[in-house]
């Protein structure tokens, strides 16, 4: 048995060990997955990032014009990369790959601190093998540098409960006031660590109390050059990024009950996109211009003025979120880990997943609980996750921050178990397995959504993106015979015939998109391309005032420039 062979061994022999798997594991990883061409063409967020990136690393400071719709801290730390190692995204990707290898030696720190080292070392073991991980690794969005920032203030929150020096409080507010940077939600954690230590930390009120204005000190220290640079940037006071009031409606409105992020009839579902089109959206209903903040404001008014006079979709939200977010599925948001999978067969193991890590991770805390009041620090991300799913919307990716922590918990949980074992204390073990195989029957039954389309066809244009133009067509035409109502797969197939040298079967694509969907502008847009290469600047100029005419877009107008050059000669 795993826990009797990791009990022979001291744990900080073996912890080097489990170091070293989990690294090669995650290298073993982005060799297998060379072949996703997803790697090579940043979509929705990534896409955001890496020109975010891009700017910052040519100089361009204050990364953005108006105050940052998308938490910025991402964005610095790959301009940071990008200004010492230039853009390749595998650069990104291989310190990233050294990020979540750090999170195994955090997550064992953490497990030796709050019960055991054997606890620790099983919860280490655990997430080095933890396929989800692989996956977000190779991401360029800010999930692994999250969880990494996330451990390390629960680390450090530890060390400054343990210690008697006020320098470490200092330093764990500093670290609270980045983490928003990285992830608004992550604010939480502030009030969190402040009741966990007056709930711990049993001493006269002075010393407490000293240790939680240390915090809020370097927490708003932090607060200060986000103010400062939104305040040079716009001349407005701000500290959170502003697309809250948009997810929120968008994961909360009459159209949307499913608890998942879906974006209205009115929006696209790239985020610039999005947040251009509920700011029109938003100063069209109020007929008057409005600030980022002030949209933010009112999209957050309307989704609280629906749940006000529809009460009866809360529970139903509320239900849809929680059975999604303790489900076995990882539910895709930006990039799907099933498509991730079809190329690297180390996502295919089913030991540890989610359910795994639920089923013997809650248990094992409440047994943490039991015997040590400071387990209870895993608690804090725990809770922190299921307010912002439960405010906006569960996926794959929001739930991730609290799997290292239950993780921890079946590390708990598998010390305890074996002890009990050896121990012959059959029943509270029998309890505790039983505890254990409820909790999986619940997440292994929750059903899996329904697929959108979404995988086939940021497929196709990847493929067509890297010039593999016979998987592109074969991907975008199972998406379009699978998905016959989605005129994006038309698109995507009118681009393959354009790179084909096939003009007039390109134009015949686009336009059944636009019979599928009038108001098409991608298909508008490409169409106007076409008919500008194939020497038709009429043709191309009534394209392009269409597409501009739904959407402003810089490269369009360019295009439309062009082509009243080329009717002049």
């Amino acid at each position: 048995m795993i826990v009797s062979w990791v009990s022979s061994i001291e744990p900080r022999k073996f912890l080097p060990y489990v170091y070293l798997l989990g690294l090669a594991l995650r290298i073993l990883h982005l060799a297998a997955s060379s072949d996703n061409p997803l790697l090579y063409m940043p979509v929705l967020d990534e896409h955001y990032y890496v020109g975010l990136g891009q700017r910052i690393a040519e100089g361009a400071w204050p990364g953005e014009d108006g105050l940052f719709f998308m938490d910025p801290l991402y964005g610095y730390f790959l301009g940071g990369l990008f200004f010492l190692f230039g853009d390749n995204l595998t650069t990104v990707r291989l310190i990233q790959i050294g990020l979540d290898s750090l999170n195994i030696l955090l997550i064992y720190g953490i497990g030796a601190r709050v019960h055991t080292r054997r606890s620790g070392i099983l919860a280490a073991l655990l997430y080095a093998l933890y396929p989800v991980a692989f996956f977000y690794s190779l991401l360029i969005l800010k999930t692994t540098l999250t969880l990494t920032m996330l451990l390390a203030s629960v680390f450090l929150l530890l060390i400054a409960i343990d210690s008697i020096r006020n320098r470490h409080w200092l330093l764990l507010g500093l670290l609270l006031g980045l983490l928003p940077y990285v992830w608004a939600p992550l604010v939480l954690m502030l009030p969190l660590s402040i009741l966990f230590a007056l709930f711990y930390q049993r001493t006269p009120w002075r010393e407490p109390v000293t240790h939680c204005a240390l915090l809020i000190a370097g927490f708003v220290i932090m607060l200060i050059p986000g103010v400062l640079r939104n305040a040079a940037a716009t001349g407005e006071l701000a500290f959170m990024n502003t697309q809250g009031g948009r997810l929120f409606y968008c994961s909360n409105n009459p159209s949307n009950l499913t608890g998942r992020y879906n974006v209205p009839a009115f929006s696209k579902a790239d985020p610039v996109a999005s947040e251009k089109n509920f700011h029109a959206e938003a100063e069209r209903r109020l007929g008057r211009s409005l600030t980022q903040q002030a949209v933010s404001r009112y999209w957050t008014k309307e989704t609280l003025r629906f749940l006000r006079e529809n009460p009866g979709a809360v529970p139903v939200l509320l239900f849809n979120k929680l059975k999604r977010t303790i489900g076995h599925c990882e539910i895709p948001t930006n990039h799907s880990y099933g498509t991730a999978a079809r190329f690297s067969p180390l996502l295919g193991w089913t030991f540890p997943f989610f359910t795994i890590a639920l089923a013997l991770g809650l248990p094992g805390i409440v047994l943490g609980i039991y015997r040590s009041r400071k387990a209870s620090v895993l608690l804090l991300p725990i809770l922190m996750t299921m307010a912002t799913v439960l405010i906006f919307y569960t996926s794959s990716r929001f739930r991730m921050p609290v799997v290292p922590f239950l993780l921890i918990g079946a590390g708990i949980y598998l010390s305890v178990l074996w002890n009990g074992v050896r121990s012959r204390r059959w029943l509270g073990s029998s309890v505790l397995v039983c505890a254990s195989a409820l909790l999986a029957l619940g997440s292994l039954s929750v059903q899996c959504p329904p697929k959108s389309g979404t995988e086939e066809f940021f497929l196709a244009k990847a493929y067509h993106h890297i010039g593999d133009l016979k998987k592109a067509r074969k991907m975008a035409l199972e998406g379009a015979a699978a998905y016959p109502r989605q005129a994006r797969f038309q698109v995507v197939l009118g681009m393959i015939a354009a790179s084909d040298d096939l003009p007039e079967k390109a134009i015949e694509y686009n336009l059944i998109a636009l019979k599928m969907d009038p108001e098409n502008v991608d298909a508008w847009h490409n169409m106007g391309l076409i008919y500008l290469d194939t020497g038709r600047p009429q043709e191309a100029i009534g394209c392009f005032e269409k597409a501009l005419s739904l959407e402003e877009r810089a490269d369009t107008r360019r295009f439309l420039a062009q082509a009243y050059e080329n009717l002049r000669y």
